[in-house]
């Protein structure tokens, strides 16, 4: 398997995975905010934010599935990322773990990538203590390696933000043009532009930019789109 190869599996298996963690509280959030305190709204409001925490956990399953690991494989590949990510961290004021975002969605690759490797590497040698020996080996192990990461991954990509958003405070127009072209040619590649953004912390000029980036590509699907597939096909894209 070739790195590009590789990668490419962790891209798709990572943009499938933003978008289900993501779209249920991004859609009901903007909804149900207009319900109130209706009993109703507001648990389903909790639950969709709840099932946001777990998107590193489907991240890492989506790209195990990408290299067709068998279900355990597949399990300690979510286990490790989920952790790696740092969506939960003990809190020694509080005595308990908390659980805020999506965590780190670079670091959450990274420790994907590493329990993939790992599992490609070990194969069958466990033998019948497989069910045992994989989820401590690998799932922990991998995920200790994730946690060591976090920090400087964090402090990376932070500050990988920090530089775009300063740009587009001493340059707004020009920044926000260069933002604006350089999402709207991600949003057509494996990559996702959530994870990036989110990874880069995106903020106000920047990612207003990034926004009508997407947003002017999603238009032009919609417009090409129309006379080549289906009209429930273009609809969806416009929706």
């Amino acid at each position: 398997m070739t790195p590009r190869v590789f990668l490419n599996k962790v891209l798709s298996g990572t943009a499938l995975g933003v978008i289900i963690g993501l779209i249920p509280n991004a859609v009901l959030s903007g909804i149900l905010k207009y319900f109130g305190t209706n009993t109703f709204a507001v648990t389903l409001t909790q639950i969709a934010v709840i099932f946001q925490l777990a998107t590193p956990l489907i991240i890492g399953g989506l790209i195990a599935l990408q290299f067709e690991f068998n279900p355990m494989q597949m399990m300690v590949t979510a286990g490790a990322s989920f952790v790696g990510s740092g969506v939960v961290k003990f809190n020694p004021a509080m005595k308990a773990y908390v659980g805020a975002g999506t965590g780190d969605l670079i670091n959450t690759m990274i420790t994907a990538s590493i329990a993939v490797l790992v599992l490609m590497w070990v194969k069958d040698k466990f033998g019948s203590t497989a069910v045992v020996a994989m989820p401590i080996l690998v799932g922990c192990g991998v995920a200790y390696i994730g946690v060591l990461l976090l920090p400087f991954i964090a402090a990376f990509t932070a500050a990988i933000g920090d530089v775009i958003n300063s740009f587009t405070t001493l340059q707004p127009i020009f920044m926000a043009i260069l933002i604006c072209c350089s999402f709207a040619t991600i949003i057509i590649s494996p990559i996702s532009t959530v994870a990036i953004g989110l990874a880069i912390q995106l903020n106000g000029v920047s990612a207003g930019a990034a926004a009508m980036g997407v947003a002017a590509t999603a238009l032009a699907l919609v417009v090409y789109s129309w006379s080549v597939n289906k009209s429930g096909v273009t609809f969806w894209q416009l929706l």
